[in-house]
């Protein structure tokens, strides 16, 4: 299989990946690097479907500064200036016992988000240039790791481009968050508009006037309790969004567990604003950040309001069954 890349925007020598048509995931089955003058091959490729793709970021965006999906803290030298435009290219390809050859993949530009961060709500000052801003990709996961985007002093910003899709925006201190206080992202205000899921769909060209407003977030307790209506020690409890579009997605901020004290008690703190699911279960569950697990935690859970600054009281009894 092969063919030659085209392009109008100013590039770095690409590197051509090959994936099946229907791995969500998006895993490599082969990657090459373009020649200079555009053209790439891939041997052996057998009959099937599939993805032919190319997404190579600016200077200044190495693999040192990627986000991990299970990272909280980051090193503030991870996160180098960025120069440059990101291109992107994704072409569905079907391969025959003749193979494919003359495939023209056209290269575009990503958009970029900018826009400022900003705080809210009772708390300490935060350092708004020991901030980073997280990208995750809601319903696609071929983009591999994004770069995380360095906040500048007065809280501007300026990210990679990327695909056309919908994202989750986050923000993440470099260096930890100081004090007691718990910053997560509240809301994300897109040109006026509210968001308060922090979703964000990009399109082809730049969005600016993007303002993402940390908050110390609500507090959700209570104790948890038997079917008999003893304290329950040592019980896990789940607290989760009950918007479905961040279940599964790594990194989504709304997530929480926590093990009962000796009393029954259980607290979460800093949980930004918004619609969760809570359940208390006996035992760990084993991977319940995947959708599967949720499902299942949902069918045995609570609905529950947090409101920035505010603590919320429910008491929860220990759901039956596995």
């Amino acid at each position: 299989m092969g063919g030659v890349l085209r392009s109008n925007v100013e590039t770095r020598a690409a590197r051509v990946r090959l994936q099946a048509a229907d791995d969500p995931y998006g895993l490599d089955l082969a990657s090459v690097a373009a020649n200079k003058d555009g053209t790439f091959l891939f041997q052996n490729v057998a009959p099937g479907r599939y993805l032919v793709s190319v997404l190579e970021y600016p200077d200044g965006s190495s693999k040192s500064g990627t986000q991990s999906p299970s990272a909280y803290r980051f090193s503030s030298s991870a996160v180098a200036a960025i120069t440059g435009p990101t291109v992107w290219a994704s072409v569905a390809v079907t391969a025959v016992d003749a193979g494919v050859s003359g495939l023209e993949i056209p290269l575009r530009k990503g958009a970029a988000m900018t826009g400022r961060l900003t705080t809210d709500g009772p708390g300490e000052q935060v350092s708004l240039g020991e901030w980073a801003i997280s990208i995750n990709p809601v319903g696609a996961w071929r983009l591999g790791q994004l770069p995380l985007t360095r906040v500048r002093a007065d809280g501007s910003f300026r990210t990679v481009g990327l695909p056309p899709g919908l994202y989750l925006l986050g923000a993440f201190p470099l260096k930890g968050p100081r004090g007691t206080a718990v910053w997560h992202v509240d809301r994300v205000v897109d040109r006026g508009v509210l968001r308060t899921d922090g979703l964000l769909t990009i399109g082809d060209d730049d969005t600016d006037g993007i303002e993402i407003v940390l908050s110390s977030g609500g507090e959700v307790s209570g104790i948890v309790t038997s079917a008999t209506g003893r304290s329950s020690p040592g019980v896990k409890v789940y607290l989760f969004a009950a918007d479905r579009r961040y279940w599964g997605v790594p990194g989504a901020p709304r997530m929480f567990e926590a093990t009962s004290e000796a009393d029954g008690h259980y607290v979460f703190r800093g949980v930004p604003s918004g619609g969760y699911r809570i359940v208390a279960v006996e035992q760990t569950v084993p991977g319940w950040r995947q959708r599967k697990r949720l499902e299942e935690l949902d069918a045995k859970g609570h609905g529950v309001s947090v409101a920035s600054g505010g603590t919320t009281r429910l008491n929860l009894r220990v759901a039956s069954g596995k």
